[in-house]
């Protein structure tokens, strides 16, 4: 598995360093009282990405933005804002007092195993939006403003690339209800 801890161990937040964090979560509804009813309606209600479908869907963006230091024959970019933008959708369950006991335990493992997914597509996120902080940091200087801003976009979209591959590569462990 491409960037994920290995099988069985949990995975951890990536902290970020110099950006800032927009998260939420958009939860469906599930209902049931058995663990079969809740499989089957998290089937029926599970969210869609084109053509595929999935029981959980994180996605991440990274934006950034800075301003200019612009002198005569020279332009270098400052004060850098980096933001990772994190949108997870999961099934949410009301437990209903009727539930079967076998319902919860499953249910509760579930969502755990799908929180870990969520969290470790959050941290593809995080680390590209890490990546581009820190080189953002650096200096980037040129003749132009244009040009320094040309740089300094074409090696963040670079660090983007890089981290969207790594995710297209990573094999969650299979949650299973």
């Amino acid at each position: 598995m491409v960037g994920s801890p290995s099988v069985g161990a949990m995975e951890r937040p990536v902290e970020l360093v110099g950006v800032t964090e927009e998260a939420r979560t958009d939860p469906y509804e599930v209902t049931g009282f058995t663990s079969e009813q809740l499989k089957a309606d998290v089937i029926a209600k599970m969210p869609s990405r084109g053509a595929r479908r999935f029981e959980s869907y994180t996605e991440w963006y990274v934006r950034w933005e800075f301003d200019f230091d612009e002198k005569p024959g020279a332009c270098s970019l400052k004060a850098p804002k980096v933001t990772l933008g994190v949108v997870r959708t999961l099934p949410r369950w009301q437990r209903p007092g009727l539930a079967a006991p076998e319902a919860v335990v499953k249910w509760e493992a579930y969502t755990a195993a799908l929180g870990q997914q969520a969290l470790a597509h959050r941290n593809f996120g995080a680390r590209a939006a890490n990546g581009i902080a820190a080189m953002l940091a650096m200096p980037h200087q040129a003749a132009t403003c244009a040009a320094a801003e040309a740089k300094a976009n074409g090696e963040g979209n670079a660090i983007l690339d890089e981290h969207r591959r790594k995710e297209a590569a990573y094999q969650p462990p299979l949650a299973t209800l």
